[in-house]
Order: structure tokens, then sequence, then C-alpha cells
């Protein structure tokens, strides 16, 4: 009998622990779910800040160091699709920065340079027809689709 009772009170303590595992895993799983959405979520409202001063001066005249925080903030952010036109006086038809695939269509002997080359050479070498003048001042505009979103933000020196 006193076995009998050892084993009762042995399997009640292996019930309990399995039943105290299966409520730690059901709590660990809820609130893991909701550290995700939360993660998430703010992810999403980075991504707008971020966006939101990309385009913050359409229609304004901005400073060329101001189209440099732009190209910096578009090769940081570039999961958000946006691509950047610079027209200096010297070259009115621009230089075109996809952060989203790291390209540029700044020319050089064989193809283009990649958005960092092109970055790095447009903010150091003054001689560069695509220089930007950190004191220069440029006329910012943006371009919409159909839908309201936007796909290219033009800066063309003044």
């Amino acid at each position: 009998m006193h076995n009998m009772t050892d084993f009762l009170k042995y399997g009640a303590g292996v019930v309990l622990v399995i039943a105290l595992i299966v409520i730690g895993f059901n709590v660990y799983h809820k609130g893991d779910d909701t550290v995700t959405k939360g993660l998430s979520k703010y992810d999403a409202y980075m991504d707008s800040i971020e966006y939101q001063e990309l385009v913050k001066n359409a229609g304004k005249t901005v400073s060329g160091s101001s189209v440099i925080e732009a190209l910096d903030n578009l090769k940081a952010n570039s999961d958000l699709g946006l691509t950047i036109v610079v027209k200096t006086k010297a070259n009115t038809s621009g230089v075109t920065y996809d952060a989203l695939n790291g390209t540029s269509t700044k020319s050089k002997a064989s193809g283009s340079y990649s958005f960092d080359e092109a970055l790095n050479i447009v903010k150091n070498t003054k001689s560069d027809k695509d220089y930007i003048n950190p004191a220069g001042k440029f006329e910012c505009s943006v371009d919409t689709n159909s839908n309201g979103v936007v796909g290219t933000i033009t800066y063309t020196q003044k």
C-alpha cells in the first residue's frame, strides 16, 4: 500500500510538471506573436518616417547639403523603393540613383558607376560635372504614380 501511495504522488507530480510546461509554451507563443507583430508595426512606422524625411522637401528650394543628405538617407533605406535624380547645371539630364538595385546612371568608360561609387564622386570630386555643391541651391520635385505613391524625387540645380 505504501508503494502505491508513492506511485500516485510521483504520477501526480509528473502530470503537474507536464501541465506547467504546456502552460509555459502557450504563454511564450502568445508573447512571441505579440512581439513579432509589435516589431513589424515598428518597422513599418520607421519606414514611414524615413519616407516622409525623403519627400518633405517637395516643391521647395534646398541646399546641396540637403541633397547629399537625401542621397545618404536613400542609401540607408534602400528598401523604400525610391529613386533620386540630381540635375546639375553642368549635366541637365542628371544622374539617377537607385539604392534598391545599388545602381546609378553616372557613366564611366565601361558602363555605369554603382550607387556608392557615384555618390562618393559627386560628394568629393569638385571638378566632376555631377558634383553636388553643398552650398548650391536645388529645386526639389516629386513624381508620383496614379495612386499618389512617390517613385522619384528630382533635385534640379538653380
